[in-house]
């Protein structure tokens, strides 16, 4: 006989039920619909699942919700769902959850819109998403500061940077609380310090708006080097003392800066400085001591003693510095030597090694790799092809191991992100006429195979033009600078002047009239080789008077030593400093997964001097009156 349950029992069955529908059932799982008292649980679970920024759960709780409520409510959980969605980076989802939106109340379709804004963000559209927002009238103050956010980041992303300052500007008159207002300068700070374009000073500005351009000008005038960007960051500060900037945000960045140029008290650099590579290794070296000796005396500078794997062998070298109380190491520089450091190397002491491993090695905790690896800037040149909407191409590159090298990395990042790489020839380097590889790669022969064949069948003789493949939308040529004023002027007589030529920092060296053949080449370079700022420049002065003549193609590898010093705090407090990057004399410097990774300039050459190519602009969907009105009535047809 059955015996009925404890009414104490049966309330808490009833009260857990709720609980056990909700979190015991995945996103798939048909919802029935619940009670008020149900859903209000629910509903409270979903933002604390927020709170604890477990998005996609909150975005799944309230996408059940949406599904059993109707009309308006329905509309509010699924702005709800798709705010967590997106904040989760789930944008699919984020995307099926708005088109679910129908017939909203005005200020329920703003929010759906400021969400959707935010997608166009994540999906590099900022035009697309300031012409959303520009068409929401009647904005609720409680939503007002995030839609000027969105705003002002969309105009950071366009280049407009006085603009989204203006627009941040604003929007702190709608903030109250101080932290609030802390957090919205240190986002007009990342804005300006982020922002794709450098940063010019009309004379004409507003103060307000023209103290912050001048903020965001000392950024990027000095931000490779860190120790003389603490020192202009506080002038700046004397020279605007009733900036809102001055007081809390100043004194942060400041704070933020000084911790991570903290140095451990004794480095060892080891590197080869005898026999055939010590004009390598001490160009390294060099440059390594230049940046020591730009750390100004503000700062505590560490310890540094220098040993020369040549003589001593990598791996005494690496023992003897531990032995010596080496806190962090950098070095060695070959690829051979970071090998046989691995036998020795537990990590213990940190080593920024100065060259890659192969792929198919991994290196152990605390081992950073660093280096100017040929096979990063052809990737980046694959990167680059897709950025500017081109997909399919052909490539020229030596016979050497070097250049299957290039065209390997080439073809992998190209072909992995949908691109297609139609065929490649290689060249013999040693050779100036280079006729046989150029003609194969562009079809010439099979154009004039034709021509032959038609002309043996009508035995006319025939007036002929050779036509090259039509299918190829670029080239992508790997050679150094004296090939390359070889290569370019070939392809160009066997009709292959108007194919975008893109190309590794190896075609460039600093000889304007030579290059004069390379007009309209693309290629990837340290802000170092092309000067792009003035820390650079000053550099380049010194060594030009120590070095002698001809020795400039070492300024690369001295670029590098100066970063390498500049990397020692950023590795030192990566466990507990938030920034990952910071901009070199070698490329903007991210710190990924042990490995530094080199995010450089593009230029193409233009009379024989390099000048600086914008970012690409990507392609973005058009947003016309008539999809503008449905996105805010019904979300139905907007994505």
């Amino acid at each position: 006989m059955h015996t009925p349950a404890p009414a104490k029992t049966r309330r808490l069955y009833m009260m857990v039920l709720p609980l056990l529908l909700i979190f015991g059932c995945d996103s798939t799982t048909p919802y029935r619909p619940a009670t008020s008292s149900n859903q209000a649980v629910s509903e409270a679970s979903a933002q604390q699942a927020f709170q604890r920024g477990e998005y996609r759960r909150a975005g799944q709780v309230y996408t059940r919700l949406a599904d059993g409520a109707s009309s308006e409510q329905a509309n509010e959980f699924n702005v709800k769902a798709a705010e967590s969605f997106l904040a989760a980076g789930e944008l699919q989802l984020t995307r099926e959850r708005l088109s679910r939106i129908s017939d909203p109340s005005e200020q329920l379709a703003a929010k759906a819109t400021l969400v959707d804004a935010r997608l166009d963000l994540a999906d590099q559209s900022p035009r697309t998403a300031i012409l959303k927002l520009a068409r929401l009238q009647n904005i609720d103050e409680d939503i007002r500061p995030d839609v000027l956010e969105v705003q002002a980041k969309a105009q950071f992303m366009e280049g407009a940077t006085a603009t989204a300052v203006a627009t941040l500007i604003d929007r702190e008159v709608w903030l109250t609380n101080k932290d609030d207002v802390l957090e919205n300068q240190k986002m007009i700070w990342d804005g300006l310090s982020t922002s794709p374009l450098e940063i010019e000073l009309p004379d004409d500005r507003d103060p307000l708006i023209k103290g912050w351009l001048e903020l965001g000008s000392i950024y990027w005038d000095q931000s490779r080097n860190p120790f003389e960007l603490e020192s202009q960051l506080i002038q700046w500060g004397i020279n605007n003392p009733e900036h809102p900037a001055s007081t809390g945000l100043l004194q942060e960045l400041l704070g933020d800066y000084r911790r991570i140029l903290e140095f451990p008290d004794r480095v060892a650099l080891l590197l080869p400085l005898s026999d055939r590579l010590r004009n390598t290794g001490s160009a390294v070296r060099d440059g390594f001591f230049a940046g020591y000796f730009q750390h100004n005396t503000s700062h505590k500078r560490p310890n540094i003693k220098v040993y020369d794997v040549t003589q001593l062998g990598v791996i005494p070298a690496y023992d003897q510095a531990r032995a010596e109380g080496a806190e962090f190491i950098v070095g060695p520089l070959t690829k051979r030597s970071v090998q046989d450091l691995l036998i020795v190397a537990d990590g213990s002491v940190p080593v920024l090694a100065l060259n890659y491993l192969s792929p198919d090695v991994s290196a152990p905790n605390g081992i950073f790799q660093y280096g100017l690896a040929p096979e990063d800037e052809a990737e980046q040149a694959a990167n680059r092809v897709l950025a500017d909407g081109l997909s399919q191409g052909i490539a020229l590159v030596p016979n050497t191991a070097w250049g299957n090298r290039l065209i390997n990395s080439f073809a992998t990042a190209l072909e992995t992100q949908g691109g297609t790489l139609l065929a490649y020839q290689t060249y013999n380097p040693r050779e100036r006429d280079y006729t046989v590889p150029i003609t194969e790669l562009l079809h010439l022969h099979e154009s004039r195979q034709r021509m032959r064949n038609v002309a043996g069948l009508t035995g006319m003789k025939l007036e002929f033009e050779p036509r090259r493949r039509y299918d190829a939308q670029f080239i992508f040529v790997a050679a150094d600078a004296n090939r390359a004023r070889l290569l370019r002027p070939q392809l160009k007589f066997h009709y292959a002047n108007r194919l975008p030529v893109y190309a590794t920092s190896s075609v460039y060296d600093d000889d304007e009239k030579a290059n004069r053949e390379l007009s309209g080449v693309m290629f990837p370079d340290t802000p170092w080789s092309l000067n792009t700022n003035g820390l650079a420049r000053g550099i380049k002065q010194t060594i030009d008077r120590s070095w002698p003549p001809g020795s400039n193609r070492r300024g690369r590898l001295y670029a590098m030593g100066f970063d390498a010093y500049r990397l020692i705090p950023l590795i030192t407090n990566s466990q507990e400093e938030q920034q990952t990057m910071i901009p070199g004399l070698t490329g903007n410097l991210e710190l990924r997964n042990g490995r530094i990774f080199r995010h450089l300039t593009w230029a193409h050459f233009v009379g024989g001097i390099p000048e600086l190519l914008p970012d690409p602009i990507p392609e973005e969907e058009t947003l016309d009156t008539e999809s503008a009105t449905d996105l805010l009535n019904g979300f139905e047809s907007s994505r």
